[in-house]
């Protein structure tokens, strides 16, 4: 238990590492792409700024543009705004993208003169959108470029007109180390605020665990020391239930010998009647005890099944025969109805089917007034297999009833002046008995109307004699 509690803490102490390394891992990429386009940005406007005030002192920007030389003074111009501000390189393309101008080649006549056919896309790009594209770029390794940089492809205007394109070089090193140092500041807020966000239910999920933990533990002693009680008060009961039957025996076949005057009359014939009620008494009682030790079997797990194929109308009969005669005195009709055509043979344990049925007709015959009626059915199908139905037409049971007629040692009429003898246990012993077959007992009650118990056991158990 402790080692699957471990693995579940690791699981899931790696599962927030993960979430973490992965808001990291997205976070650096968004950090990335932001200060890349604020660099961009702030390249873009240095080369815009530089393109306008080259256009506005370079004199005729368009003539050079179609291919005019250039004179000293421009030359020298532009030799003097190589180093405008972090700008430390450019370009010029004429009006359909060729390349005119490179400030690495002032001095001669340079492309300028062979007048380039270098189609620039980005060129030919802002020509078509007049739309500045920037890039950004490194220059680590190259000594002829800062670390950080920006190539920015800038229209240049002429009343209106885009009548060249300028690439302008912007050196982007202090402004990158800046933005993404403060990218990089922002992002540990960030990553501390989502810390600390994972970090507060976490330790309350700890700490919960902890406690339920704790609850467990407790939960679980107090369910073995529950179990130990059932189990030390099943085998007392099943101790007592065998004690008390010896003499229980005796009282019994005593009774009855007085009650049949075997070796002469009594003399007296209330001795007689005294007799049977002491018989009487002693039957119900040992009734009520074998119910007990049963139950008590079952409880401690010491019952078990004693299978064997028989007929199953046999043990229907010897049912019929053991409650008719009470039925008869209590003035309720009790009837048979079985299947058409011959029934399967069961394999089940004899004397527990026949005690669920004795049960089930007992309980009937107990809570059904004079005048009322029993109806005992059989049948046995393909797919619903064995079943058994006992109906009557008693007092019934409330709905909110039927799962304490059902419990063991309860009883639906509990009070000292309940009206019907018993223990209760007819209904849960029967029910407990099916169980063991891997059955089902079903019970449908109505208060006033009566009650009808329905035990369904598995077809495999219907045995079928080859014809």
């Amino acid at each position: 238990m402790a080692k699957r509690v471990t693995s579940n803490w690791f699981g899931l102490a790696a599962m927030i590492v993960l979430i973490v390394l992965g808001l990291a891992l997205a976070g650096s990429i968004i950090l990335q792409s932001a200060s890349d386009r604020i660099i961009a940005n702030h390249a873009e406007r240095t080369a815009q700024a530089w393109a306008e005030y080259v256009g506005s002192q370079l004199g005729s920007v368009e003539a050079v543009a179609d291919g005019a030389p250039l004179s000293a003074e421009q030359r020298e111009f532009l030799q003097s705004v190589t180093r405008f501000g972090p700008v430390f390189r450019f370009k010029l393309f004429d009006n359909l993208g060729r390349l005119i101008i490179v400030s690495d080649d002032l001095a001669g006549d340079g492309p300028a003169a062979e007048r380039s056919n270098d189609h620039n896309q980005n060129a030919r790009s802002v020509l078509a959108t007049g739309t500045p594209v920037t890039g950004v770029k490194s220059g680590v390794g190259n000594p002829n470029r800062p670390d950080i940089y920006a190539e920015s492809y800038v229209p240049v205007m002429n009343a209106g007109r885009v009548v060249a394109i300028s690439e302008v070089y912007v050196d982007q090193t202090q402004q990158a180390a800046e933005t993404r140092s403060d990218f990089i500041l922002f992002g540990l807020k960030i990553a501390g605020m989502t810390l600390l966000a994972l970090a507060i239910p976490f330790a309350a999920l700890i700490t919960l665990a902890r406690r339920i933990r704790r609850q467990n533990e407790v939960l679980r002693a107090e369910k073995e020391r529950v179990q130990a009680a059932e189990r030390a008060k099943a085998e007392f009961l099943a101790n007592m239930s065998h004690e008390l039957r010896t003499p229980l025996n005796a009282i019994n076949g005593f009774s009855e010998l007085l009650a049949e005057e075997a070796y002469g009359p009594l003399g007296n014939g209330e001795y007689k009647k005294f007799a049977k009620a002491i018989n009487d008494s002693g039957q119900l009682l040992l009734e009520l005890i074998n119910d007990v030790l049963d139950i008590s079997k079952i409880e401690a797990g010491n019952a078990a099944l004693k299978e064997e194929t028989f007929p199953i109308m046999p043990v229907i009969d010897a049912c019929i025969t053991m409650v008719r005669e009470r039925a008869t005195e209590g003035g309720v009709e009790l009837v048979v109805d079985t299947a058409t055509g011959t029934l399967p043979q069961l394999h089940a344990d004899k004397m527990q089917i026949k005690q669920v049925v004795l049960n089930l007709l007992s309980n009937a015959v107990k809570f059904t007034p004079s005048g009322g009626r029993v109806t005992l059915k059989v049948w046995c199908g393909n797919d619903s297999g064995f079943v058994f139905q006992v109906a009557d037409t008693g007092i019934g049971i409330s709905a909110d009833n039927i799962p304490k007629a059902l419990a063991r040692f309860q009883q639906v009429d509990g009070g000292l002046n309940r009206k019907h003898e018993g223990s209760g246990l007819g209904l849960p012993l029967a029910k407990s008995l099916v169980e063991m077959h891997d059955g089902s007992l079903d019970l449908q009650s109505e208060l006033g109307v009566g009650t009808t118990v329905t035990v369904r056991l598995p077809a495999a158990r219907a045995i079928r004699q080859a014809a």
